[in-house]
């Protein structure tokens, strides 16, 4: 399998156009990236709220006017916020780009930000925070956060109620202007494209203007984890489950070994059928799901573990996991198990090719969390030459259950 290339421009104003044809279905999506996310604003929501709010208005399309405009044309309009670029994606069939686009031109020159509409969200986003409070998954996985990425690292900052009160409209206007930087971003096509499609998003492009603020830039802040062995309690509410969130650092994706390592994480725990997966549900009953995956950013890279269980078999699972650790050692992965794991990894990866979307959400990633030139091909290279020799060197060299740094909430 082959990763299909991106077709890559930086127009006059500086912005990079990227751009992927593809499918055999009438269907587009523009992705718009703007420089400044979770590590400069201080926290996820910002950024969403920003972007998400440009649908709710603009000068020349009021409220209801750009809601009808966006409905009627079939647009999907969603917002994300990552390390250090948040985003804006509108899908819709191709034919209905041409007549969104100036929708879209206004909403991006001169957004409304209806404090009512901002108020809603603020609103929605405290609802969800409350939430979160009773949920011991997520209170254990913000505790992880902060041991593994380091105390009071931009990353690991969960929304509070003080950051969703401190976003007035003026804030949130201000989060606009300096996100406003063609120079600074970048836009994602994908599709059904032909060249009238491809020129009418170009000059939508090229017409976005600079606000003259000064624009965010990306700081890169590198992981400084908890000492290994670390294992904290959290405050949680009395629960019948609790949450356990434990893992390590890990090599970065610059490394060698960092594919190799990933798949023996994935051998772990990253498919239905691995060892903690196989051990501590199927054959022990300890949990419903648990899980493993190798995670990596620009910051640095480690291995998360989660699982939810009876407090009462909290150690006994904390055991058991750093006891399959081990085993990939003594044990690894051979034979039928080997095949199926080979078998899961290369079909993952084959999902990438799915549709231009999917292709171009690879080549997205690549600017958000640092993926090399090459990484596509290098895992298929990795999967083929998988041995059970390769995951014992791996988890020997890098999964050592002493190295484990743990949380855990409920009561």
């Amino acid at each position: 399998m082959t990763i299909p290339g991106e077709t890559v421009e930086v127009l006059s104003n500086g912005l990079t156009f990227h751009r992927f044809s593809g499918g055999d279905q009438p269907v587009c999506r523009l992705s718009l990236f703007f420089e400044g996310g979770q590590s400069e604003l201080g926290n996820d929501f910002a950024g969403r709220l920003a972007l998400a709010s440009l649908a709710e208005g603009s000068t020349g399309y009021p409220t209801e006017d750009m809601a009808d405009r966006l409905d009627f044309n079939g647009v999907r309009v969603g917002s994300s916020a990552h390390g250090h670029y948040s985003s804006l994606s509108l899908a819709m069939l191709c034919d209905k780009m041409p007549a969104v686009l100036p929708v879209v031109t206004d909403m991006l020159r001169s957004p409304l930000y209806p404090e009512e509409r901002l108020a809603t969200a603020a609103l929605r986003e405290k609802a969800r925070i409350e939430s979160l409070c009773h949920e011991v998954a997520a209170i254990a996985d913000e505790s992880f956060g902060w041991q593994i990425m380091g105390e009071k690292h931009p990353l690991a900052h969960c929304v509070t109620d003080s950051d969703i009160e401190s976003l007035s409209r003026d804030a949130v206007l201000n989060i606009h202007r300096r996100m406003m930087c063609p120079s600074r971003a970048h836009a994602f096509f994908s599709g059904l494209l032909d060249d009238r499609l491809v020129a009418d998003v170009r000059a939508f492009l090229e017409s976005m203007p600079s606000s003259g603020a000064e624009p965010y830039g990306c700081e890169i802040l590198p992981f400084t984890a908890a000492a290994p062995g670390t294992v904290v309690e959290c405050d949680s509410p009395e629960t019948m489950q609790c949450a356990i969130v434990t893992g390590m650092p890990a090599i970065g994706r610059d490394n060698a070994d960092y594919i190799p390592l990933r798949l023996a994480v994935m051998a772990l725990g990253g498919y239905f059928g691995s060892r903690l997966m196989t051990n501590i549900r199927e054959e022990k009953g300890l949990t419903y799901g648990i899980s493993a995956a190798l995670i990596g950013s620009h910051e640095g890279s480690f291995v998360k573990i989660a699982a939810q269980c009876d407090r009462s078999y909290a150690d006994i699972v904390t055991g058991e996991i750093a006891a399959e650790l081990r085993r990939l050692v003594s044990e690894p992965p051979a034979g039928d198990e080997l095949r199926r794991l080979k078998l899961f990894a290369m079909t993952s990866l084959a999902e990438t090719l799915d549709s231009p979307t999917a292709v171009m959400s690879y080549h997205s990633t690549r600017l958000l969390v640092g993926i090399p030139e090459g990484y596509f091909e290098a895992q298929q290279r990795a999967i083929s030459e998988l041995t059970p020799d390769t995951v014992a060197e791996m988890a020997a060299r890098y999964l050592d259950p002493g190295r484990l740094i743990t949380s855990i909430a409920g009561k």
